[in-house]
This record gives C-alpha cells, sequence and structure tokens, in this order.
C-alpha cells in the first residue's frame, strides 16, 4: 500500500472494483464541496453544476445509469476554467503586491502582500475543490479513465485543502481530510476482500459512515453534506437497520 501521507494512487485504486472506485471518488469531491461552498466567488451556477456532478457519481457508484449530459459537461468544463482564471487573477495580484512592496520607501512589510496571498490560496483551494467534482463525474461516465480520474479527485481535494488551510492559517483540514481519504479506501477494499465484490456492486455514500470520523475540522464551514455522526457504515446489499 502506498504512503499514507499521499493520497491513494492509480495502484492502490486499481484493486478496487469499478463502482469501488468511483464511490471513492465522489466521496473525495463531497468533502471537499463545502471550500466551493463558501467563497464568495463561487457563482451560483457555478455551484449548482459541481452539486449536480457530484451527486451523479454518486448515483453512478449506486448502480444508477447517468449519462454524459452535455449541458452539465460544459458547465462544469466552464467553472473549471473561470475557477483556475481567478487562481491566476489571484497569483498576478501577489506578484503585484510584492512590486510595490520591494519598490515602497520603507522597509519591506510582507504583511502588505497577506492579503492578496490569503486571496490567491483561497481561489487555488476553490480551483482544485471544483477539479475534484469535474474528475469524479469523469470516473463515473468514462469508464477507460475510471481509475486515473479517481485518483486526480483524491488528489484534487486533498489540495483543496491544503490551499484552504494555508488561507487561514489552520493545518488541522488537510490532515484530517487525508486520513479520512485513507478509511474510506480501506472500507472499500476491506469490503472488496470480505464480501467478493464485482464492478456490478454498488456502493451508497451511506457505506462510508460519517465525512469527518474525528469530527469537523475547526472552522470548517456548516453544511449538510460534512460531518454526520448519525451516519453509520453499511455493506452494500445489506438492509438498512
Amino acid at each position: 500500500m502506498s504512503n499514507e501521507q499521499q493520497t491513494p494512487t492509480e495502484d492502490d485504486l486499481k484493486k478496487l472494483p469499478r463502482l469501488a472506485i468511483v464511490a471513492f471518488a465522489a466521496r473525495c469531491a463531497r468533502r471537499a464541496l463545502p471550500i466551493s461552498e463558501a467563497s464568495s466567488v463561487t457563482t451560483p451556477s457555478e455551484l449548482k453544476a459541481i452539486n449536480e456532478a457530484i451527486s451523479q457519481s454518486e448515483q453512478a457508484a449506486c448502480g444508477g445509469n447517468i449519462a454524459a449530459y452535455a449541458s452539465l459537461d460544459a458547465a462544469m468544463h466552464d467553472a473549471r476554467g473561470a475557477a483556475y482564471g481567478r487562481a491566476a487573477n489571484a497569483a498576478d495580484d501577489v506578484v503585484k503586491a510584492w512590486r510595490g512592496a520591494l519598490n515602497a520607501p520603507v522597509d519591506i512589510d510582507a504583511q502588505s502582500v497577506a492579503p492578496a496571498q490569503v486571496a490567491c490560496d483561497r481561489a487555488r483551494a476553490v480551483a482544485n475543490s471544483i477539479t475534484a467534482a469535474y474528475a469524479a463525474r469523469i470516473a463515473a461516465i468514462e469508464e477507460a479513465n475510471t481509475v486515473k480520474a479517481a485518483a486526480c479527485a483524491a488528489y484534487s481535494a486533498y489540495h483543496a485543502h491544503v490551499y484552504a488551510a494555508i488561507a487561514s492559517f489552520d493545518y488541522d483540514s488537510p490532515r484530517k481530510a487525508i486520513q479520512a481519504m485513507w478509511r474510506d479506501y480501506k472500507l472499500l477494499l476491506a469490503g472488496t476482500k470480505e464480501h467478493g465484490w464485482t464492478d456490478e456492486t454498488p456502493v451508497p455514500p451511506s457505506f462510508f459512515g460519517p465525512m469527518w470520523p474525528e469530527g469537523d475540522p475547526e472552522g470548517w464551514p456548516p453544511t449538510e453534506t460534512g460531518n454526520s455522526d448519525a451516519a453509520t457504515t453499511q455493506t452494500p446489499g445489506e438492509d438498512k437497520p
């Protein structure tokens, strides 16, 4: 198994059946979703597309038949492009802020650059959050790219947490996120080995249990899709208690 300080790799994910991989990708994207929801720059149309993409990925993991809707695919493509455009513009603002500080007739004050850097990190966090949702949808609708897209979803979701943590000076979220990812992966791997899952075995979101097993990270945005102590881990195919 890979280094658990990093996100699960393609080789790790290849040990899972297809719908379990899709479920993992959707789970990673869902965990990072509040970063986009809490951002003041994410537009309503972008949030609608992100939520629909993740929901459809979850539906696909349950065995549902989803289609490659051109309108949703275009909306996700546009949302991702807009997010990275905002991140690029924010990075330019950081450079301008540093140039201004360097050219000032007084000693350089790094604090004067901080607002631009925070805005840049937040923009990068949102861009990675949206990419995670985009990749989860690709994992669901393109069977040939399921493994690669799921690995991208995990990687992007993790870096969304990293940039969000840097912007807020709180480094609890990335640690909890990667621990939760590996917990999800191990649950799926155990289910595969113990219950003989196949590529057609549905894996609903309820299988995983709480989104944040240790509790929400400090300062985490409130969301209906966040931690749920009432959720229980359920083996696919079992009836709910």
